[in-house]
């Protein structure tokens, strides 16, 4: 859980980036839009197909979940203050290169946080765990 949870540091930081929603998010920020999903939704596959290895390795050594994402998911409600997540609510910009850079993700204009990526085949994964509210 401690690979993950790192995923939900929670501080507060205000910021003045220019971001984009769900729809138009830059290709780097699917890995996050999917995490979310994926913890909003119990799917421990989706996830986990966000993940470089390294990352996967963490989450798969941690004791199995007999409740899924669900505490994930209270974790994330709890940063976020809410009872019911609205993914259309975040907004997400890229700072990086072609090969990895950082996803820069803001949630009702208050709550924001970032999140490594790098590029992997064809596909963008998650390289770290959240750098918290700060």
């Amino acid at each position: 859980m401690r690979a993950i949870s790192v995923l939900f540091a929670v501080t507060m930081l205000v910021t003045s980036c220019t971001t984009t929603s769900i729809h138009d998010a830059p290709p780097q920020a699917q890995p996050i839009i999917t995490m979310l999903e994926a913890i909003m939704g119990n799917n421990i596959d989706l996830l986990k197909s966000v993940l470089i290895d390294s990352q996967l390795d963490d989450f798969n050594a941690e004791p199995d979940r007999d409740d899924g994402l669900k505490e994930l998911e209270r974790q994330m409600l709890n940063a976020y203050g809410t009872t019911n997540l609205d993914l259309n609510a975040f907004r997400y910009e890229y700072k990086g290169n072609d090969a990895a850079g950082q996803v820069v993700f803001t949630y009702k204009g208050k709550h924001t946080d970032s999140i490594d990526v790098v590029k992997d085949g064809l596909s963008w994964k998650i390289s770290s765990g959240t750098k918290g509210f700060n």
